[in-house]
């Protein structure tokens, strides 16, 4: 007859030492739910009290632990950073920034050297992001619509779950319990206050919009903030007293705040190339961009608010007076737009249409060769906006 010896000694409340012919063990937690470490690894047991009925599951053996343990231990192991300098120049740094030698570096191209070239390749198309992104912002310009589409936003934040350890641990440590509730319920009043925001938004964007201007300035706003501008330019806006017209004023960047580099990854070599790009090309940037800025906006404005019919839109840059030496508004585009003219365009084809011409269709003060170098116009007025308000209702 096999004889089991097992002796437990209470050392603290909620924790117990085990001894046994197979060894010593500690196990921590009250009745019916606790963990157990010892020589053959780590144990959850759970139970009800009174009625028989157990679990024990073994959460990590201890060869697991060993093994664990010695493929944490590094082997000559050294962590690296990769930079690049304003000219392209590549090279692989220790994390105290001391450089690596000529045969270490020459170790991790053999080994690594996919991995470097990806790096590469990422590093590049960042550099390029800008340019990248000035050729699409019109590509994401809205539909006209007179009945908003109110789309709920879900509650970007996932409800904490446990896992089996950690409501294990949940029920052996009143602290950890504590702070785990903290965190449930900080995230239960996250989710109402995003919701309240939501039932807000969709009262204001699809009732509200028609017939309050504070609903209509919000949610213009709303919108054109939610925008990823590559070179932000500053937006104000009045409504006419009728919510049928709005003008906008639109500050836009300056010419020298557009790329001058176009960044290459050459086959065989680990650095970045440059090539600077010319004065006229750095002009057709701005120019396309400025007038995908105005179309962008036009574009949300008859897409997110239904009353509007008629809209004006100026831009203008800083520009130094060399006269008196201050800074000055210079526009260097205005146009009068209606609705039902800006409803002509295919926005179903974007990629086919340039904002630069699509700005012709309207009443537009512009004056601009074809390489983009700009004069200065005078922006249409409130005035002139009610004129043309008004002729465009008697054509109909």
């Amino acid at each position: 007859m096999a004889f089991r010896f097992q002796r437990r000694i209470k050392i603290a409340p909620g924790l117990r030492l085990n001894i046994s012919k197979s060894g010593v063990s500690v196990s921590a937690g009250p009745r019916g739910a606790s963990l157990t470490a010892g020589t053959r690894g780590l144990f959850a047991n759970a139970g009800l009290p009174g009625t028989g009925v157990s679990s024990r599951q073994r959460l990590l053996t201890g060869s697991d632990s060993h093994q664990r343990n010695i493929r944490a231990t590094p082997i000559q192991a050294i962590t690296v950073r990769f930079t690049a300098d304003e000219d392209g120049n590549c090279s692989l740094i220790r994390a105290d920034g001391s450089p690596l030698s000529d045969a270490e570096m020459k170790v991790v191209r053999k080994l690594h050297g996919d991995t470097m070239r990806q790096a590469l390749e990422d590093l590049c198309n960042s550099r390029n992001e800008l340019l990248a992104e000035l050729a699409i912002l019109h590509l994401s310009t809205p539909g006209p619509t007179t009945a908003p589409q109110y789309e709920k936003q879900p509650f970007p934040s996932a409800q904490p779950h446990l896992s089996t350890v950690q409501k294990m641990l949940a029920l052996i440590w009143p602290p950890f319990n504590r702070r785990q509730e903290q965190l449930q319920q900080q995230w239960k009043q996250g989710k109402q206050t995003w919701e309240a925001a939501e039932k807000h938004r969709h009262e204001t964007e699809t009732r509200l919009v028609f017939t309050s201007t504070t609903a209509i300035e919000e949610t213009l706003s709303r919108y054109l903030s939610e925008i990823d501008w590559p070179k932000p330019p500053d937006i104000s806006f009045d409504l006419g007293t009728n919510i049928s017209t709005i003008a906008l004023d639109l500050q836009l960047p300056n010419e020298d705040e557009m790329p001058d580099k176009e960044w290459s990854l050459p086959t065989r070599q680990y650095r970045l190339t440059p090539k600077a790009l010319s004065a006229t090309k750095r002009r057709q940037l701005y120019r396309d961009y400025v007038h995908a800025i105005a179309f962008r906006v036009v574009g949300e404005v008859f897409a997110r608010l239904p009353t509007i019919e008629y809209v004006s839109i100026s831009g203008y840059r800083e520009r130094t007076n060399p006269a008196t030496g201050r800074l000055e508004d210079e526009y260097i585009l205005s146009a009068l737009i209606a609705r039902k003219r800006w409803s002509e365009i295919e926005l179903g084809k974007l990629r086919s249409i340039e904002p630069t011409e699509s700005m012709q269709l309207f009443e537009l003060r512009r004056s601009m060769t074809g390489t983009g170098v700009f004069k200065p116009v005078e922006p249409f007025t409130a005035w002139e906006l009610e004129a043309f308000q008004s002729s465009q209702s008697n054509a109909v």
